[in-house]
């Protein structure tokens, strides 16, 4: 864990400084200020739950209070022959440490530090092609949460490593191809959970039929493997395909649909999965925008069962001034469970207001609803919970 720590800290710093050259290399005429961004924020947010656990009844309530400063660099070098708004180079690089992030609840205290790094670059050598790579760290620990019961100082460490390259080239103003790889490193302290690599590979064509109409046709492979044993554990082939209209100027719709077939190891079956998607988002008026949505899935597995989920959302989104804005969400979804017969129904309300004080200070304030229920009793339960957020940039 100790060697693994160093060379991501070290590898991060090596691409930053290359990839630095690399921006204002042919450009040292240029005033840095023309190019470089430095931004430093600080974000203080507490939380007040009435169910942490999840439980059917008479719920363990408690409050979480998240600390998160945050510093961030963007630098951009203009790429010749293209509109100014275009930059042959971008690199974007940020750092967000959750040093302060204290839980209480039944009379218990626990802190869970955090630690967010992003390195994200972009080169655009022709006017058609673009190259990027997202690299994303992630370290974090799982208190007991979910056993309410449970030794709060066991902890589940984990750290997350996340490359992400893609190429776009595009052939005609209409039509593009897009190449996508992502590798993923999951490592945990504790021996007995298990680390894993997570890799996928994806090809998508965009076309504009019109200027109200345009869709896209993918197709990517997914797979996890397990570190210890070198095993493959999950891999999968899926298609899917969208098609997007603009109705009216004020009504756009969406139809998705998908394909996708599973080899999964833990159960020793195979799994295809079936989705059909259609969403709508209008423009109710210059201040207001709504969006309803419809998924169903269904999963056919090799033992000849059949499990069909499906999926409602609402939202809409509001400005009462330029200062002061609102959203609204509802949804419904019902999920069955494999193997063991269990399906759920879940209802939720999301509900915020925003209000930015200045051009550097905001507040918002969140009230999340949820209520599951389910043909196993002990899995039903209702949580409310109320967030109240202040964020500051300088």
């Amino acid at each position: 864990m100790i060697k693994f720590k160093r060379t991501y800290r070290v590898g991060m710093l090596v691409v930053a400084f290359i990839l630095w050259g690399a921006i204002f290399a042919g450009n040292a005429e240029a005033r840095l200020r023309d190019y470089l961004k430095i931004s430093r924020g600080l974000t203080i947010t507490t939380t007040y739950d009435d169910n942490i656990f999840l439980e059917p009844r008479n719920g363990t309530d408690g409050f979480e209070v998240t600390i998160l400063p945050s510093v961030g660099l963007v630098a951009e070098a203009p790429l010749p022959t293209v509109v100014k708004e275009t930059s042959r180079h971008r690199l974007e690089m940020s750092y967000q440490p959750g040093f302060l992030h204290m839980n209480f609840y039944a009379g218990r205290f626990g802190d869970r530090p955090t630690h967010n790094a992003r390195i994200f670059y972009r080169f655009r050598p022709r006017e058609k092609t673009s190259f990027w790579i997202d690299n994303t760290f992630v370290k974090n620990n799982q208190p007991a949460l979910i056993d309410p019961y449970g030794d709060y100082t066991s902890r589940k460490y984990y750290e997350i490593y996340t490359a992400s390259p893609a190429l776009k080239y595009e052939f005609t103003k209409k039509t593009a191809m897009q190449l996508d790889f992502q590798y993923k490193q999951t490592r945990y302290e504790k021996e007995d959970l298990e680390d894993s690599e997570d890799f996928q590979e994806g090809l998508t064509l965009f076309h504009t039929f019109s200027k109200r109409m345009s869709g896209s046709l993918g197709y990517t492979h997914s797979q996890k493997d397990s570190k210890k044993t070198g095993e493959k554990r999950y891999s999968s082939n899926a298609l899917r395909m969208s098609l997007e209209r603009e109705l009216s100027k004020k009504l756009t719709s969406e139809i998705g649909l998908g394909y996708e077939w599973k080899d999964v190891k833990t159960t020793s079956s195979d799994v295809d999965d079936k989705t059909f998607s259609i969403g709508f988002k209008h423009n109710t008026s210059p201040r207001t925008d709504t969006t309803l949505s419809y998924k169903v899935r269904i999963n056919d597995t090799a033992d000849g069962l059949t499990y069909r989920s499906k999926g409602v959302n609402f939202g809409m989104k509001h400005k009462f001034t330029k200062k002061i804005s609102s959203g609204l969400d509802l949804l419904y979804q019902s999920n069955p469970y494999y193997y063991s017969g269990r399906e759920d129904e879940l209802l939720g309300v999301d509900i915020s207001v925003s209000y930015q004080l200045t051009k550097k200070l905001a507040t918002t304030f969140k009230y999340i609803f949820r209520k599951r229920e389910s043909n196993d009793g002990t899995k039903d339960y209702t949580r409310d919970r109320f967030i109240l957020s202040t964020a500051l940039a300088f």
